[in-house]
């Protein structure tokens, strides 16, 4: 048989006593001595949350793949790529057409032959002075320092000298004789005779008149050019 709980055992003896009249004594223990000591619930830790996962990006268009994945441009074109500015404006200045300058003797005989043309026209044709071109000028005189020597001083000096033909004496058709064209003497252009031309300027215009005496002579009349004729000209002139 089991026997009776303790605590059972002091509460029936504090009942007696109490009904007797006695105070419980010190040493008596109280219902509240005689409970079971309550022990202080410990709760469970509460579990670390766990951070769920994002949801997946939505998927790229068609386009940012295709942009993904195709070649891209290598390192080295874009240097190739850098200069194509450069280029443009090279080949800008290559098919722009350049203004061309005519500079030395032709371009200053170009622009004093303005003040011959009144009497010997303005392509040599001749008037008030000889004709000029289609090589007429150049059988008058085969040798440059014989025109040089004439515009220079001019047909009244030959004329003061007695001299009474200029130019090549065996010229084709005749010799030309002093004041033989309507009377009229050629002016003297040099400065030491008093004219208006450098040795430059009229170095320049004799130049000049034989230059075209001899482009004209290079086409005959037939317009075929006569270039054994025209080139032997020139040759023997300069």
């Amino acid at each position: 048989m089991a026997g009776i709980p303790e605590h059972l055992l002091k509460r029936a003896q504090e009942a007696r006593d109490k009904a007797a009249g006695k105070t419980p004594t010190a040493d008596t223990p109280t219902d509240s001595q005689n409970l079971p000591a309550k022990t202080s619930e410990t709760k469970p830790a509460a579990a670390p949350q766990v951070a769920s996962a994002p949801p997946p990006p939505p998927p790229d268009p068609s386009y940012v793949v295709a942009a993904k994945t195709r070649k891209k441009v290598p390192f080295w074109a874009m240097a190739a790529l850098s200069l194509l500015p450069f280029w443009a404006f090279m080949y800008l200045l290559a098919v722009k057409p350049q203004e061309k300058t005519v500079e030395g003797p032709m371009a200053i005989g170009a622009g004093v032959y303005g003040s011959c043309a009144g009497c010997h026209g303005a392509n040599g044709e001749g008037g008030a002075g000889r004709t000029l071109y289609q090589g007429e000028v150049l059988k008058t005189f085969p040798k440059i320092e014989d025109m040089l020597n004439f515009v220079y001083a001019g047909s009244q000096q030959f004329v003061s000298a007695g001299i009474k033909v200029y130019g090549d004496p065996n010229r084709e058709g005749g010799a030309h004789e002093t004041l033989s064209y309507n009377g009229n003497p050629m002016p003297q252009q040099g400065e030491k005779f008093g004219g208006g031309l450098t040795d430059a300027e009229i170095l320049g215009v004799v130049s000049t008149n034989a230059t075209k005496s001899v482009a004209q002579t290079l086409t005959a009349k037939n317009g075929r050019p006569n270039m054994k004729l025209g080139v032997r000209q020139i040759l023997k002139y300069f």
